[in-house]
């Protein structure tokens, strides 16, 4: 009869520097409480103690591997603009690039947005279509953000939108449906822009 499978313990005292097999048999234990009355223990029960050790030892990496796998396939499947985990929030996502002149003229308001009624729900994101993304880079820091940005260099949220211009934003109501949008920016227009925001906010409140 095969002793029962080693606790964490006797994996311990196994694999211990200078471990000795009476140590090891102690730790393990025998079948219906029984202890060998001598510190020895055969070879042949110890090729079976260890082969019992080993075997959770694979298993546990076998696992280990299998959840990397999943984790790694769900981060590069993952969507950069999940809009579903802000439903119940005001979203305006904001399409722009770094060779976009009106970008630098709209990116001042909406940090003036995302601050002014971040409280009372509303996000700014804005969505970066650059391929190059020090070209995004050297942008940001001649024109901050203080919103949330995503990177979409490949064009598959671009695609998703079918943009038609340049920059083009996007308000997305709290119950996740698009209700309105904006070719390009001016200045001249904001108030009416942020007139229509503050309208959204206090219906869906």
């Amino acid at each position: 009869m095969l002793p029962a499978p080693p606790s964490a313990a006797s994996t311990a005292a196994e694999t211990a520097p200078g471990a000795s097999r009476a140590s090891l048999a102690g730790a393990i234990g025998f079948p219906c409480g029984s202890r060998p009355t001598s510190g020895f223990v055969s070879d042949p029960v110890m090729r079976r103690l260890r082969i019992h050790a080993d075997t959770p030892r694979r298993l546990l990496l076998s696992l280990a591997l299998a959840c990397f796998a999943l984790a790694a396939t769900a981060a590069d499947t993952a969507d950069p603009l999940d809009l579903a985990r802000l439903r119940g929030k005001i979203v305006l996502v904001d399409f722009w690039a770094s060779w976009c002149e009106p970008c630098r003229h709209s990116f001042p308001w909406l940090n003036a947005m995302q601050a002014k009624y971040a409280d009372r729900g509303l996000i700014v994101i804005g969505v970066n279509v650059d391929r190059d993304r020090a070209d995004a880079d050297r942008f940001l820091r001649d024109v901050p953000a203080t919103f949330q940005i995503v990177y979409d260099p490949a064009g598959a949220l671009a695609s998703r939108f079918d943009l038609p211009g340049m920059p083009v934003s996007y308000i997305i109501g709290r119950n996740g449906d698009v209700v309105g949008h904006h070719i390009g920016f001016r200045s001249g227009r904001s108030a009416d822009r942020e007139a229509e925001l503050q309208q959204l906010l206090e219906k869906s409140q």
